[in-house]
């Protein structure tokens, strides 16, 4: 399997603060990102603040548009040594509840 679809167990990292988390999605490519995005969203209350840290060169296209499919509010995309760092908050009416599928990549 390529290192780039594996995902590590640490991926989703403890909470930096009350009303956020990072999650580290570095060396993974399209979908699974959005989809590691899309469980850490459903355990963070309603406007938490997600910090993504992502390699994969159209993350920042990606999760523009999953913002929008979702209903959550796309913050901000930083260009980083590493890749980027991606922040999102979570909608009130987002459909966290919904699991991802191939049409949302």
């Amino acid at each position: 399997m390529n290192a780039a679809h594996q995902t590590a167990p640490d991926s989703l990292q403890p909470p930096d603060s009350a009303s956020g988390s990072d999650l580290d999605a570095r060396g993974l490519l399209c979908p699974e990102p959005l989809r590691l995005a899309e469980l850490a969203m459903r355990e963070m209350g309603e406007s938490a603040v997600l910090r993504v840290h992502a390699t994969d060169p159209a993350a920042p296209i990606d999760f523009e548009a999953w913002c929008l499919r979702r209903a959550h509010e796309f913050l901000s995309c930083e260009a980083v040594d590493e890749g980027w760092v991606i922040r999102v908050r979570k909608g009130a009416g987002s459909l966290a509840g919904t699991a991802p599928d191939a049409s949302d990549e």
